[in-house]
């Protein structure tokens, strides 16, 4: 049975001729580009492990035949779809993708009457391999005529979970032969794996075939969606500036500014030409009431940018200091002149690695915190949610003691095997610690390098998930916050009773979402989760991984407020109202999706 004809048969028993050319999408890198000016845009997610036995029934689990996501953007002349699996799956050479009946089928549904309660397709684009080639096609589905179509030399490699393909308006024209105005996606794969039963999966599900009507108007520059607020910037420069304003509007606000590049880490644990330096910055900025700035590469024009200069002297008075985080591989000495120049004070905190710069950070927060959450320093996911976690706990409570403690972020390592370690320096840091201070290990890295380092970390403190998958561990270290406990500060000088600890805020009614796919948006973000004691969430570009949103909607409606940060090439707007939905409101169902 051809895939088409399996589908049909399980929606309604139809069973016409099967299809023989199948075909591919040709592959991006990145899922997200901005859409075009003119482009109505739309994702829809779908569940994670929802798969359907086409010969048993029964629901299984196979990452590869698995459709996270579906991007439709409609535009003058032009629509682009995208698919997001749940893994990367080679189209041309993998035996799964069976000629004839693996394949994935985007159905198109055009013009659609006003109102129309069950609408039905018009065309399919067909995605798959026929006779060994890798190819693409639009069939009509009234008549089976293929409209447009063609192999395609570049397909999607092993590593690769993302596929995307521009088709012409022309392929999907309307009745009367014009390019449509106005039209509906959904899609589902069958996919089968060798030796086992082919698998189904669709997005929406059967009764909800169809998203919104997409017309070619342009989107709403600021799509109103409740409660939400996107901190965006034309780079991730002027994201971090954004992100500055909204924690610091009014003018000389600051009690200090920390500065870091907005570069990836180098992978593989290279040379500290990046960023990795900055993952500490979140928990000092929350410690010294700053905002986290980004500046660039090393370069003979300057590292300092006009744009980020103006930052420093609209939320910091003249004479405030200025942390540098990082060393002069990362931040050029002349950034400490030039700053000196307009009147602050720089501070480098720096170490001869990244997990020497997260201790020294360390050691400037507090030489003897009530709170140390350590995280894989090459795992940059890891190390911005352990850094957003840390910093929470070095914001005032209003209390008259002042703060309650302090929480730092240290950074670990790996063996050339891959297997977790401490820096000796970090390990003789740790045992120095006074008795009740709290170690937290982010990710199993982290809590592999606390083990074999000898310490005692608690099960419950011990944060990971199957499969290291950072969208889950942001969930589980969102669920910490707003716990009833107090957590031990160090012991009191005066007596065996411990000091006071940091104590829990109220479930917060705000969340952070960041990418957790790019990298720089959430170096401001931790720092701004941390200012407002509120977890950070990481999102896929298109949409809400389903873990993200089971969390969302178990507050039931508890949150007032979300921040999105980023354009819409790093986090769509699809994102924006997932949250909007998921967060805000009380009892979401199908809609949260």
């Amino acid at each position: 049975m051809s895939l088409v004809r399996a589908h049909r048969h399980r929606r309604n028993g139809v069973a016409p001729r099967g299809v023989t050319a199948v075909a591919v999408l040709t592959l991006v890198v990145g899922l997200l580009l901005a859409v075009p000016a003119g482009a109505r845009s739309e994702c829809l997610a779908d569940g994670e492990g929802d798969l359907l036995d086409l010969t048993t029934g029964r629901e299984v689990r196979n990452p590869r035949g698995d459709i996270h996501a579906l991007c439709v953007d409609h535009s003058p002349g032009q629509v682009e779809v995208q698919v997001r699996l749940g893994a990367g799956s080679d189209i041309a050479t993998d035996p799964a993708w069976t000629p004839g009946v693996s394949g994935l089928v985007v159905e198109v549904d055009v013009d659609p009457p006003a109102g129309e309660a069950a609408p039905d397709r018009e065309y399919d684009l067909i995605i798959g391999r026929a006779r060994g080639v890798a190819a693409w096609s639009v069939q009509r589905v009234a008549d089976e005529v293929t409209t447009c179509g063609g192999d395609l030399t570049d397909v999607m490699g092993p590593a690769d979970a993302v596929l995307s393909l521009t088709i012409p308006t022309t392929c999907v024209a309307a009745v009367d032969g014009s390019a449509p105005s106005v039209l509906r996606a959904g899609a589902y794969l069958v996919f089968e794996e060798a030796g086992a039963n082919p698998t189904f999966d669709e997005v929406p599900v059967a009764d909800d075939r169809f998203g919104t009507p997409l017309g070619t108007e342009a989107d709403p520059a600021d799509a109103p969606f409740a409660g939400i607020i996107r901190l965006a910037g034309a780079t991730r420069l002027e994201t971090a500036v954004a992100i500055s304003r909204q924690s610091f509007p009014s003018d000389g606000s600051a009690g200090a500014v920390v500065l870091a590049t907005g570069r990836p880490p180098a992978s593989g644990g290279g040379p500290a030409t990046s960023s990795p330096d900055a993952l500490a910055a979140a928990p000092l900025a929350a410690d010294v009431n700053a905002p986290v700035l980004l500046i660039g590469a090393p370069a003979p024009s300057g590292q300092l940018p006009d744009v980020v200069m103006e930052e420093i002297r609209r939320v910091l008075p003249a004479g405030g200091t200025v942390y540098l985080v990082g060393g002069s591989a990362v931040i050029d000495p002349h950034v400490e002149d030039v700053l000196s120049d307009a009147g602050y004070a720089p501070r480098r905190l720096a170490g001869s690695s990244r997990e020497a710069t997260s201790l020294a950070v360390a050691l400037a927060i507090d030489p003897q915190p009530s709170r140390v959450v350590l995280a894989d320093g090459g795992r940059f996911e890891f190390a911005l949610l352990g850094a957003a976690y840390a910093a929470h706990a070095n914001v005032a409570f209003g209390n008259p003691d002042g703060y309650g403690g302090h929480g730092v972020l240290l950074l670990t390592s790996a063996t050339a095997e891959g297997d977790g370690q401490l820096a000796p320096v970090t390990e003789q840091y740790l045992r120095s610690l006074p008795p009740g201070a709290e170690v937290v290990t982010v990710g199993q890295g982290a809590t592999a390098a606390a083990i074999a380092g000898g310490l005692t970390v608690a099960p419950e403190d011990q944060v990971v998930a199957e499969g290291d998958d950072p969208f889950t561990i942001s969930t589980l270290l969102a669920a910490r916050y707003g716990a009833d406990e107090v957590v031990p500060g160090p012991a009191s000088p005066d007596g065996p009773e411990p000091a006071r600890g940091i104590q829990s805020t109220n479930a917060p009614t705000t969340v952070v979402v960041a990418s957790g796919v790019t990298f720089p948006d959430a170096l401001g973000g931790a720092a701004l989760a941390g200012r407002l004691r509120v977890p950070l969430l990481f999102s896929q570009p298109d949409s809400l991984p389903e873990v993200v949103r089971t969390h969302l909607r178990s507050l039931d409606g508890t949150v007032d407020l979300g921040f999105v940060l980023g354009g819409t090439a790093t986090l769509r707007e699809a994102v924006a109202s997932q949250v909007s939905v998921c967060a805000t409101q009380a009892g979401a169902g199908p809609e949260c999706r």
